[in-house]
């Protein structure tokens, strides 16, 4: 994952940038053209992605503050409501 994160943040280098694009832009079509999920389901599952690699890149531990764990989990843990 952090690798990804690392390719995502080159999206500004003219060599790496519209390779990141191209790959990004090919998975999104993959999902919702070849898989046929509804749009907001790509959108859903992308946005999850990302958290997903940004929580990683911080290396956060686990257990962690209970948004944190609500962000990973989806789980509220009762604490933060």
């Amino acid at each position: 994952m952090r690798l990804l994160a690392q390719l995502f943040a080159c999206g500004g280098d003219e060599e790496i940038g519209p390779l990141a694009r191209e790959g990004f832009l090919r998975m999104c079509h993959l999902l919702h053209d070849d898989l046929k999920l509804p749009i907001e389901e790509v959108r859903r599952i992308l946005a999850t992605g990302m958290l997903s690699i940004t929580l990683s890149a911080l290396d956060y531990p686990r257990p962690s503050d209970d948004i944190i764990e609500y962000l990973v989990s989806g789980q509220s843990t009762g604490a933060s409501q």
